[in-house]
């Protein structure tokens, strides 16, 4: 067997192994470079390309215009969120107040229903749940239906009716009021 191998040509495998070694550093550099996308391209370099530089300018001045938009939405937007705030916390206080002289008068009308309950129990009993809740300005009714409290007999009926003025509101507009009508046993 003949053992001949082919002849080298050494200055051609030289030239192929630099170009596939460019050609690898290439390859490499590009894998490890960040992916550029078109409207961020002047913010990842240290210098503005030669198109990005009129985004650039365009980005700016959407910035400003953007900001002026903000402000004019928060211009509109509060008042009608402060008025919602303190319409729900008028509300609230109107709520809590009738509340408060419906209690009150179920409170008295309970002591009233007693078989020796007289009008000054009725009437401290209101006053005392009224203290309770921190209202001081009401007016107490109690009717009888013109008989008197104390000879008020089985199976006739009594009110209690208490009124209060919106003290602690910003809208005066009216008094909240509670009714109790109940029958002596």
């Amino acid at each position: 067997m003949n053992n001949t191998s082919p002849p080298l040509n050494v200055g051609a495998d030289r030239a192929d192994a630099s170009r596939a070694e460019s050609e690898l550093a290439n390859a490499r550099e590009l894998a490890n470079a960040p992916k550029r996308s078109p409207r961020l391209c002047a913010v990842q370099t240290d210098y503005p390309r030669p198109g990005c530089l009129q985004s650039l300018r365009k980005r700016k001045r959407n910035r400003h215009i953007r900001a002026g938009a903000v402000i004019v939405e928060m211009a509109v937007c509060i008042p009608v969120m402060l008025l919602l705030v303190f319409g729900c916390l008028e509300l609230n206080s109107s709520i809590f107040l009738s509340q408060t002289l419906t209690s009150a008068a179920h409170e008295g009308a309970l002591i009233g229903l007693r078989q020796n309950a007289t009008e000054s129990e009725v009437a401290n009993r209101v006053a005392l749940v009224m203290k309770a809740r921190n209202i001081s300005q009401y007016a107490l009714d109690i009717d009888t239906f013109g008989t008197p409290f104390d000879a008020l007999e089985s199976g006739q009926k009594f009110a209690i009716h208490i009124e209060a003025p919106r003290s602690n509101s910003f809208i005066r507009l009216s008094k909240v009021d509670a009714k109790v009508t109940a029958m002596r046993p």
